[in-house]
């Protein structure tokens, strides 16, 4: 573990404890590569002895995903690491802690969406508010200058990665894509 204060484009400075997902990846590989992703990201923006230390003797707390602070920092890290675009960001870090059983596939998604379209889409999370009925539930949206013809496949295939992690949760996740020109 490893302790970090940080002012970003989420907000305020706050201190945030950084941690990997705490369950046994090896039987579950979605899990596996939310892991390897993790540990990319924070080795890559992190060189302080203590979170490598804590790293190597496996010291994760099992109820992380319970903090909002985490839930916004690792949104943060998203964001600054993958050049991710967020909207309305309380919004979503609050549907995170109402629904804390889709946090890691939230992650896993935003990093897949990520590498799979790399710096040639805007990815964007988002709420979406149904106007008909009672519901909402984050969407991340993929949005193109000039979209590739083969877009729904791609999108297709993230999804096949990351529904899996979904089962039996309350909360929903969706990527998709509107078909609009990137925000910007």
């Amino acid at each position: 573990m490893s302790e970090y204060s940080s002012a970003g484009s989420l907000g305020y400075q706050r201190k945030y404890w950084i941690e990997k997902h705490p369950y046994d990846s090896s039987e579950v590989p979605w899990i596996q590569k939310l892991n390897e992703w993790l540990d990319k990201i924070l080795m890559e923006t992190f060189v302080e002895s203590s979170y490598s230390d804590a790293i190597n003797q496996n010291l994760y707390k099992e109820d992380f995903t319970r903090n909002a602070a985490t839930v916004e920092y690792s949104l943060l890290r998203l964001i600054q690491y993958l050049g991710l675009r967020i909207h309305n960001s309380d919004e979503v870090v609050d549907y995170l802690l109402r629904y804390r059983g889709i946090y890691d596939a939230t992650l896993f998604a935003c990093i897949v969406t990520a590498e799979t379209f790399g710096r040639n889409a805007e990815v964007s999370i988002e709420m979406y508010h149904d106007p008909e009925i009672s519901d909402e539930y984050i969407t991340i949206y993929v949005r193109q200058n000039k979209y590739d013809s083969d877009i729904l496949d791609k999108i297709d295939s993230i999804c096949r990665e990351y529904e899996p992690a979904l089962e039996g949760q309350n909360g929903w996740l969706l990527v998709t894509s509107d078909f609009r020109p990137p925000r910007g």
